[in-house]
């Protein structure tokens, strides 16, 4: 008996839809594994840089030491008082600020703010400044917000 004249080349699509069913199968094993092993990383990568840390200035510097332009910066808190006299004058524009401030073991620093939102600072205010430090001499903070209200 002879075959239909379509019977080859329906076995042979047969074949292909077989082919096509098992990439998709491996796509979406590789898919799969892909995701277990990226949750862990995006959870650690959060916890590492997602934490912001509140230090005193000394200790900020350590966290700058060694780092070059091109790292990741942590950005860190600080609790401050905000100083305003002459050897420490507040100079405040109307979305940057540079001033000096104190922090609880009584280290003086200066501070250059640019987040963008005008300050309300005085002299005595105490602050928690979110930002890094920069290394330098002398070193000082570059600060991307300035919480008042805690």
């Amino acid at each position: 008996m002879t075959s239909p004249a379509g019977s080859e080349h329906t076995s042979e699509s047969n074949s292909h839809n077989g082919d096509r069913s098992k990439s998709r199968g491996l796509f979406r094993k590789v898919a799969i594994a892909l995701v277990v092993l990226a949750i862990p990383l995006v959870l650690f990568m959060a916890s590492r840089y997602g934490e912001v840390q509140s230090v005193n200035f000394a200790r900020s510097v350590e966290i700058a030491a060694g780092r070059t332009e091109i790292e990741p910066r942590y950005k860190i808190v600080i609790e401050a008082v905000v100083l305003d006299d002459q050897q420490h004058p507040l100079e405040v524009a109307e979305t940057s600020a540079s001033f000096y401030a104190q922090d609880r073991d009584g280290q003086k620093f200066l501070v250059s703010y640019d987040g963008g939102e005008q300050l309300n600072l005085r002299g005595g205010m105490q602050v928690k400044l979110a930002g890094h430090t920069h290394e330098g001499a002398p070193p000082w903070f570059h600060c991307s917000e300035v919480i008042t209200d805690y």
